[in-house]
């Protein structure tokens, strides 16, 4: 392994989470923080395909989960440049399985699950 740390933030953070001797991450919080950092590297084409291969792996998977009826997902926050979970929407629509999502309550900021209904309306990515 190689003990020079890289420059580039997104090198960085990579680094560091495939660095096994590292002692620096050891919270949730940073370990957030390092793939947020990766993220931010990737562009809308990188995201996509990468999306698209998760979706596949799932698809993979779901083959032997037939008795699995539910679902719950996390929709992405497009400034934080996540996962494209709407593939794994749509190929779980088309399956028919249920689905179901979270919300934060703004009254008491705790989070709600809620059933997403079949026809449920998203805006444009």
């Amino acid at each position: 392994m190689d003990s020079i740390q890289p420059s580039n933030k997104s090198e960085q953070a990579l680094w560091l989470l495939k660095n096994k001797k590292n002692k620096h991450l050891k919270t949730k919080k940073e370990l957030r923080s390092a793939y947020r950092q990766l993220r931010k590297s990737l562009n809308q084409e990188e995201v996509e395909a990468k999306s698209k291969a998760i979706n596949f792996q799932f698809l993979n998977w779901l083959k032997d989960q037939d008795p699995i009826q539910h679902f719950h997902l996390f929709f992405p926050i497009d400034r934080f440049n996540e996962v494209n979970t709407f593939y794994i929407k749509d190929s779980l629509d088309q399956k028919g399985k249920t689905l179901y999502t979270s919300q934060v309550n703004k009254l008491n900021t705790e989070m709600e699950t809620l059933k997403l209904p079949v026809d449920a309306a998203f805006f444009p990515r």
